[in-house]
């Protein structure tokens, strides 16, 4: 689901931390309160992240379930002294899902999705929110709960170089 976008040319900056290859993406990993899987990957000027999570949802009729989503979102760093030193995004927007009622039924379902997030590049460290409604196409109301979903994330650990040979 692509939910913003942002295109922008970004001078000279480098990150504070573990810092990158030049030019390359930042991998993050994580979990959501849920305890579903996280994903994130953050570009090199900080000014886009993508996330890829699993979140569950209840339905006014009972039924439960758990749905998958990468979101891709603008971001705004924050520099200081040409370093950047920490990321917040946000993004919402609509997507499709589709789903299984408890008899076996398959529905279509329209997704609202919130997400937002805070990057602490001196610490590795991110945390963030998510929220979803859902209503299905049998007239069944969906949601993740009164309280938003939280995450938390840190920088993957990189592979080590290849030694030359």
């Amino acid at each position: 689901m692509r939910l913003g976008h942002l295109a922008l040319v970004v001078g000279s900056l480098t990150f504070l931390g573990a810092a990158p290859a030049a030019g390359a993406a930042i991998p993050f990993t994580g979990t959501t309160d849920q305890g579903q899987p996280l994903t994130m990957t953050m570009t090199a000027t900080g000014r886009k992240v993508t996330l890829h999570f699993a979140y569950q949802v209840a339905c006014a009729s009972g039924l439960r379930f758990v749905d998958s989503e990468t979101v891709r979102a603008p971001a705004h760093p924050t520099i200081q002294r040409r370093r950047v030193t920490g990321v917040k995004f946000s993004a919402q927007g609509p997507g499709q899902i589709q789903a299984s009622t408890a008899d076996g039924q398959q529905v279509t379902g329209m997704l609202e999705v919130v997400v937002a997030g805070n990057v602490r590049l001196r610490t590795g460290n991110a945390t963030g929110r998510i929220e979803a409604t859902i209503a299905l196409s049998n007239g069944d109301n969906c949601t993740t709960g009164t309280a938003p979903i939280r995450w938390t994330a840190a920088i993957a650990a990189t592979p080590p170089a290849k030694a030359p040979r």
